[in-house]
């Protein structure tokens, strides 16, 4: 009905009612009906209605431009809400794929938000077992000697109260079952109308960082040794700030040993770079405490890259500096607090690989410069095609499997938990590399993405530490701890099945003549072929060790006194009859004095019967070298 036949019906009611009414009092009363008299108020009553039909008009189309208002309102919050989901999922996602354990905790100091790796390095399975508790009392409530510390006296707390950020090196967490490790710290206030109410915290285990760092500082030739396998640049640097000593990481684009050693580090470094550098110098030579702090430089190309410093005293006018480029963790912390467009840049300069697979199936849809680097294609090679090619073939029928079980029930089984798998590369080699997956679901397709690291140093580098804590440089043989570990191990098998243990302690004849004669590398050169003929002469299941200088332990489990006698006189007459090469054409004539002791007769500890055999070396000395005597019987 339009506006003109509404006011038209209204004035044509209002008219009637007046007529009605006015007919009505003639009736009753005997009104007699005059002309005018009754037009005007019928025309009142027409006038009344055409008024409370524009009215009622107007309040219609109220209505309907607020109902029109309204769906306009809800259809903005609806769009708004998928946009706020969205970007909460993909910050979720973040969270659960980085690997270092981050959660947030409020002005009370409970936990609002944990993610899936600060869970598993704390013992955790759930997280309700964290969320709305008091954090500090749960993980960081004690000293190494087991002492109450209070949430007041936290650096962190006291950090964030200020409005400040705040990182820590070398701060000590509790897990769940009760046992501790070392943590690097790092916490960021976030503020709501200049009020700090929330922090973000984040921290990994560096336990086994710092176990690498005392053996630098413990012994001076493990170091040399350690120096070559740690991924990190080394700096040695005096009081005045020359640099000493240089050592670069593979990946290292700074500089090279060659063209800063000798320098001062004013000639390389920007003024505020050596400001900072030079005041950490003088507090760890002042303090002989370790000093960490970070730094950043602009490379060459413009990159401006972030690195983390930690010195020590090494002498009393230098120091040491291990340095790191952090720029992984800076970037991975600026994807948590950046946009949309910060993550896509982050995404393609990131220097691990980043791939994402969508459409349900197991295609590659992004490719990023890390991944490239990685695994030495190009993302115009790989991007459509399937993930199967950047791993071997023995895995990909599993894999296969695996990803379509995943599409089927809609999710990941192992979301933001990291594998160790093995990657091929374009070339045809293949290396360890660590996997965290990630899942979710957009537009109702199925994505997953995968952040990929090379673990090919880091790996290289775990197997020469366990060989240099297992083994003597000179000889490659097992060392003193690993030797006397074995002989408390095969002492308590040998008692559990009655079975004899025998031990050679064997000490090459005057070596002290060949050093002083011919020189100490003449000597390690005998040391070291000696090693090779005693492991070619023993079996298997012996146990070779250098025990100390020119001294040598041999484990012999089931063996009797007189069979390790016979193979003792053996190797004695061996040794004698076979001159060892020291040169081209030059060959020296050693002996050997070995002692023997057997268990149960001599010893009943591995220590005992290793000393027994030594007694009975030296008896052979005494009786003219070059022999195999016998331990005495214990009484």
């Amino acid at each position: 009905m339009n506006k003109t036949t509404t006011y038209f019906f209204s004035f044509l009611l209002g008219t009637l009612l007046l007529i009605i009414f006015a007919t009505i009092q003639k009736i009753a009363f005997g009104i007699p009906l005059v002309a005018v008299g009754y037009i005007i108020p019928a025309s009142f009553g027409g006038i009344t209605g055409l008024l409370f039909g524009i009215w009622m008009q107007q309040l219609r189309e109220a209505h309907n431009k607020l109902q029109h208002l309204n769906t306009q309102l809800e259809q903005n919050v609806s769009q708004s809400s998928r946009g706020l989901i969205e970007s909460n999922n993909k910050l979720n996602l973040m969270l659960e794929s980085i690997n270092e354990g981050i959660y947030g905790v409020d002005s009370n100091g409970c936990c609002t938000f944990i993610n899936r790796a600060a869970l598993e390095t704390l013992g955790y399975q759930d997280k309700s077992q964290l969320l709305g508790k008091k954090i500090h009392q749960l993980i960081h409530r004690c000293n190494t000697n087991d002492s109450y510390y209070d949430e007041a006296d936290c650096p962190l707390y006291q950090a964030w109260k200020q409005d400040k950020s705040i990182s820590l090196d070398g701060e000590v967490l509790w897990r769940k079952d009760g046992s501790q490790f070392i943590a690097k710290y790092r916490s960021f206030p976030l503020n709501d109308e200049d009020v700090v109410d929330n922090a973000v915290v984040t921290f990994s285990d560096i336990t086994e960082r710092k176990r690498i760092e005392g053996v630098l500082i413990t012994s001076e030739k493990q170091s040399s040794a350690l120096l070559e396998a740690i991924p990190d640049s080394i700096f040695r640097i005096n009081r005045e700030g020359d640099i000493l000593y240089f050592q670069a990481d593979s990946h290292d684009l700074f500089a090279s040993p060659e063209t800063i050693i000798g320098k001062s580090s004013r000639e390389i470094l920007p003024d505020e770079v050596v400001e900072n550098i030079n005041h950490n110098i003088r507090t760890t030579l002042e303090t002989g405490e370790m000093q960490t702090f970070e730094y950043q430089l602009s490379m060459h190309d413009n990159n401006i890259v972030d690195y983390e410093a930690r010195m020590v005293k090494s002498d009393k006018d230098e120091v040491t500096a291990i340095v790191r480029d952090i720029s992984e963790h800076k970037l991975a912390e600026a994807l948590l607090l950046e946009s949309e467009e910060k993550f896509r840049s982050t995404f393609q300069t990131a220097v691990v690989g980043m791939v994402v697979v969508i459409e349900d199936k197991e295609i590659i849809s992004e490719w990023n410069t890390g991944a490239e680097q990685i695994f030495g294609y190009s993302a115009s090679e790989v991007v459509g095609k399937s993930l199967t090619m950047i791993m071997p073939e023995r895995f990909r029928k599993a894999h296969l499997k695996g990803f379509t079980r995943a599409v089927e029930q809609k999710r990941l089984a192992h979301t933001g938990v990291t594998h160790e798998l093995v990657g091929l590369r374009k070339n045809g080699d293949e290396f360890p590399l660590t996997l965290t997956l990630g899942s979710w679901k957009k537009n109702g397709k199925f994505h997953v993405s995968a952040i990929i690291l090379d673990i090919s140093e880091r790996k290289h580098a775990e197997a020469r530490l366990q060989h240099l804590a297992t083994h003597d440089p000179l000889t490659g043989l097992f060392n003193r701890n690993v030797l006397e570990q074995r002989t408390i191990d095969e002492i308590r098998r040998a008692k559990r099945y009655r079975r004899s243990l025998s031990v050679f302690m064997l000490d090459l004849d005057h070596f002290k003549l060949v050093n002083d004669n011919h020189g100490h590398q003449t000597g390690d050169t005998v040391l070291a072929s000696l090693a090779r003929t005693l492991e070619r002469s023993m079996r298997e299941t012996d146990l070779v060790a250098r025990y100390g200088g020119e001294e040598f332990v041999i484990l012999l489990p089931e063996t009797t006194l007189l069979d390790a006698k016979e193979l003792a006189e053996r190797l004695c007459r061996h040794i004698a009859k076979h001159p060892i090469a020291i040169a081209d054409d030059t060959f020296l004539n050693i002996t050997a004095s070995i002692g023997v002791s057997t268990f149960p007769e001599h010893a009943e500890s591995g220590l005992d019967l290793i000393n027994a055999a030594d007694t009975a070396m030296y008896a052979a000395k005494d009786a003219g070298r070059n022999c195999v005597m016998t331990a005495k019987t214990t009484t």
